[in-house]
């Protein structure tokens, strides 16, 4: 896979949206904030509030799909996790706990796992909060670049297209049918396993 880390992402999504000379900052380790999201919130002012713009919609990279939860609001709750990511209908949040702060937890309806989750409780979801995090800004920089970038609809959903050859990410927590995020050797096209889209940067 191409992307490993954070880090690995805000290089694609910069390059995507026009920053060719954009570098993640260090990561800035604080008491119950995960170390990552310090540099999403530093790209995320970088692109600015009309990140996706699609009149009369606006929203930054944070807030495009999923919502990626501001270092300032992030408060443990009656469990002692702190939602880290809400998906954009608020079937399910992935959280994290002090206790383990590398594990993200789900609660709500888990679209990718096997069961139904407590909608008032966590449950471990199977993925490290760095996963967390990559999965929120694909969705989120695949959905805000759509505004800046022509979209190709595909023929079949679940098939991989032929020019878009090289994985970037994939999790087998999000199930074993999820065929991932892809792109090709030049990275002019990012294609989102599932949904039967491609992306072709202009």
């Amino acid at each position: 896979m191409l992307i490993q880390s954070v880090e690995d992402v805000l290089l694609l999504i910069a390059s995507w949206a026009g920053l060719a000379d954009y570098t993640p900052p260090t990561r800035v380790a604080q008491d119950g904030i995960p170390d990552a999201l310090s540099l999403i919130e530093d790209l995320t002012t970088r692109l600015g509030p009309n990140f996706y713009s699609s009149p009369p919609v606006t929203a930054d990279l944070m807030n495009v799909q999923d919502t990626i939860t501001l270092s300032r609001d992030l408060v443990p709750d009656e469990f002692g996790v702190s939602t880290i990511v809400t998906e954009n209908q608020g079937v399910y949040r992935l959280g994290v706990s002090n206790r383990d702060p590398g594990q993200a937890l789900a609660a709500g309806d888990w679209l990718y796992g096997d069961q139904d989750l407590n909608e008032n409780g966590w449950s471990p979801s199977g993925l490290r909060t760095e996963d967390a995090y990559i999965l929120a800004l694909l969705v989120n920089g695949f959905f805000g670049l759509s505004c800046q970038c022509e979209i190709r609809d595909e023929d079949a959903v679940d098939e991989i297209p032929a020019d878009t050859d090289q994985l970037l990410w994939s999790h087998k927590a999000l199930g074993s049918g999820w065929p991932g995020f892809w792109t090709n050797s030049q990275q002019t096209k990012l294609h989102f396993g599932g949904l039967g889209q491609t992306l072709l940067r202009q």
